[in-house]
């Protein structure tokens, strides 16, 4: 059975790769419109960062197993 932090991590890296698809298929008009409760992005840059920082985090829970 998955333990909470697996669980979490899961969903974590399912938001990681709903990001990545949409501002790779569509820019940051895309991830803002079909995010709710993520950061609005006015920059490519900003939209950049917030993955890149998702992907670290996601990194840092997984040495936590």
């Amino acid at each position: 059975m998955e333990t909470t932090l697996e669980q979490i991590n899961y969903y974590l890296k399912n938001h990681y790769q709903d990001l990545t698809h949409q501002i790779e298929s569509g820019g940051i008009d895309k991830v803002n419109y079909c995010s709710a409760a993520t950061p609005y992005f006015n920059e490519h840059s900003e939209a950049t960062e917030y993955i890149v920082n998702l992907a670290i985090m996601i990194d840092k829970m997984e040495g936590l197993k």
